[in-house]
């Protein structure tokens, strides 16, 4: 067969076999940066003129968009490649010197400041989260009324979500908040949190709060035998066990075997509870002595979270803290194996509770948080409670009158030698 009709019979084959290629595209590749990259270089672009009807230059403003949508999924596939590469290398970073990738994508500042976060969510905010990939996923409902925050499970997630909205830099919030990286390292730190806070409560701090000594908290049916009618126990007229959940003598001051909006959220163990936490072991000692939570060391969490006043989750966590240490549960989970107790539940009645004290200005609520904030915060100028009107009228008159006197005071005319 002569050369040039070989040649030709090659030719015309690869122009079948590319033509065969084209049509039996896996549409999935349209999908791979890629494939897209591939398939843009073969088909040609459309010409721009000024002349172009509407729909012809709606079609090559289609067309430039999709070039420029998979010029986007490449270069995102190249980062994730990139930090594949980068987080390969197992060799221990130098002293002194920050890695600047984590393994999900963020710098290692960025995930300390979240986990600093988190730890003080738990402690001021909520100790548990119900769905935490659901909420931190979920979009914000603008019908979302925080009066009824508890009515429901989409309304508690909705009230969940915008408590970590506003403690949660603007530089986490959107799709960053929604990535897998931020979801792991700050749940893992909130449950980090309270299994620090668990150890802390039924080791180190416990006996010094309960005013026992080790064997008391040592086991579930010790702490059961000596403190189940402390946190909330007790028998119906049919025999059978329950536990209340504002009836409950640790939860006032100066209990009279019956719940009082004047005494509730004012009990001494709670508030050793949040001074162990927020102030560090050695102020239980402190508080108990002098009244005054003044910690041992210069670094202690209400320093290192910047806090500045209490808040409905503080007081209420610091409550269910207090109950499930002197409680029969080993575990410290939202529902108790042992007692039974719905510790979840229960903290989100006390959240509500306090809550709604604050928003309709009820004085025994105000009260509550004075308390605390005297104690805790005595120098606060951000107490939810705000100031007394009375005391602040005082104040104002005060200073009118003050001010009147002055202006009243005669003018001294000064006198020179020229």
């Amino acid at each position: 067969m002569p050369f040039h009709t070989t040649q030709a019979t090659h030719a015309k084959k690869r122009r079948v076999e590319d033509s065969d290629d084209e049509e039996n595209d896996d549409p999935s590749d349209r999908h791979n940066p890629q494939s897209s990259s591939r398939s843009s270089s073969r088909s040609s672009s459309p010409e721009l003129r000024e002349d172009l009807p509407q729909r012809e230059l709606y079609q090559v403003a289609r067309t430039q968009q999709k070039k420029v949508n998979d010029v986007k999924r490449q270069l995102r596939a190249m980062e994730r490649q990139l930090a594949d590469i980068t987080n390969q290398d197992d060799s221990p970073p130098k002293r002194g010197r920050k890695k600047r990738q984590m393994v999900d994508g963020g710098s290692e500042e960025d995930t300390e400041k979240l986990k600093e976060l988190a730890h003080a969510f738990v402690a001021m905010r909520m100790v548990w989260l119900h769905d935490p990939p659901t909420t931190f996923t979920t979009v914000v409902d603008s019908q979302y009324n925080p009066l009824e925050r508890f009515e429901n499970r989409a309304s508690k997630i909705q009230g969940e979500l915008a408590e970590l909205l506003e403690v949660l830099p603007p530089r986490f919030h959107g799709e960053t908040m929604r990535s897998e990286w931020v979801i792991k390292t700050f749940c893992d730190a909130m449950q980090s949190q309270r299994s620090n806070t668990r150890s802390r409560l039924r080791g180190t701090c416990g006996p010094n709060i309960f005013s026992g000594n080790d064997t008391d908290l040592a086991t579930s049916e010790s702490r059961r035998d000596k403190f189940q009618a402390m946190i909330g126990h007790t028998t119906t007229p049919e025999g059978a066990s329950r536990y209340e959940t504002f009836n409950v003598p640790l939860l006032h001051k100066d209990y009279n075997r019956s719940f009082d909006i004047n005494t509730v959220f004012r009990g001494e163990k709670p508030q050793l509870v949040f001074a162990a936490i927020a102030f560090g072991p050695g102020s239980v000692t402190n508080l108990k002595r002098t009244g005054k939570p003044t910690p041992a060391t210069s670094k202690y969490m209400a320093r290192i979270w910047g806090l500045r006043n209490s808040t409905p989750g503080c007081i209420a966590g610091s409550t269910i803290f207090a109950r499930w240490a002197a409680s029969a549960d080993v575990e410290f989970t939202p529902r108790g194996a042992e007692t039974g107790i719905d510790w979840q539940a229960d903290l989100e009645r006390y959240i509500e509770y306090l809550q709604n004290g604050l928003n309709k200005r009820k004085a025994s609520v105000l009260n509550i948080f004075r308390e605390w904030d005297e104690l805790f915060f005595p120098d606060s100028e951000t107490s939810l409670a705000g100031t007394c009107g009375d005391d602040e009228d005082h104040v104002e008159k005060q200073m009118r009158d003050v001010m009147d006197l002055l202006n009243a005071d005669e003018e001294e005319v000064p006198t020179g030698d020229n």
